[in-house]
């Protein structure tokens, strides 16, 4: 329902444009111990396989859950999160997150999948070689608004930790 007109905002907004090429020259990156902790420390990743059309390939499933109470204390930092499979530290996909994460409650949660190709040994056989890297993004930490920088650090998960 539309609410009654006396209750409606009027005003002006006035906003600074500058054209640029591209996200990363929207945001300046930033790293550090400090933010690469609270990154690694706010994201909880788990991940479900399954096997795929062809033999040789599997689903991958990825939940990515970010706790805004640790990330929210680096004010003006935006964690704007991408994620990539790793089989023997080389990448094999990179993991398309929705276009909005769900919000529940004071987290955030992201959800992507891929299919992964592999030699013949699954990724459920042989998790040991597979891992989950997640990386701070331009493009992603622009839905932080409010900041003008981004984490642009990484860290590794093994597969075998997050396998459900």
């Amino acid at each position: 329902p539309m609410p009654p007109m006396d209750e409606v905002w009027s005003g002006t907004l006035r906003y600074s444009i500058v054209r640029v090429q591209g996200a990363d020259d929207a945001v300046l990156a930033v790293r550090g111990e400090t933010l690469d902790v609270a990154a690694t420390r706010a994201m909880q990743v788990r991940a479900m396989v399954r096997d795929w059309i062809e033999q040789d390939e599997q689903q991958v499933r990825l939940v990515c859950t970010a706790d805004l109470d640790v990330l929210e204390p680096h004010q003006g930092v935006a964690f704007g999160f991408a994620a990539d499979l790793l089989c023997d530290g080389v990448v094999v996909a990179s993991f398309r997150f929705d276009d909005r994460p769900l919000q529940m409650g004071r987290r955030l949660v992201f959800n992507g999948s891929v299919v992964a190709t592999h030699d013949g040994t699954g990724i459920d056989a042989d998790p040991s070689r597979w891992s989950v890297r997640i990386r701070g993004d331009a493009t992603e930490s622009l839905r932080w608004v409010d900041c003008d920088r981004y984490w642009a650090g990484e860290f590794s998960v093994p597969m075998e930790r997050v396998m459900e």
